[in-house]
């Protein structure tokens, strides 16, 4: 987990969250994060894409999951 400092309301607020980190495609990138944002609890998540290179064993059973 972490801790999460930001501001809401004009007053500094102060949150444990989790960090999750999810593998996937390119193009399930939209659906992904439709989703994430359907089943979200806060109104404004964060939602970070970072753009990666896989080894190829590893992209080749992505693919085929």
């Amino acid at each position: 987990g972490m801790t999460a400092f930001y501001e809401d309301g004009g007053a500094l607020q102060e949150a444990q969250e989790i960090v999750v980190i999810i593998k996937s495609l390119p193009q399930l990138l939209d659906d992904l994060h439709k989703c994430l944002k359907q089943y979200h609890p806060y109104k404004t998540p964060a939602i970070i894409t970072l753009d990666a290179k896989a080894n190829d064993s590893f992209y080749n059973w992505l693919c085929r999951a």
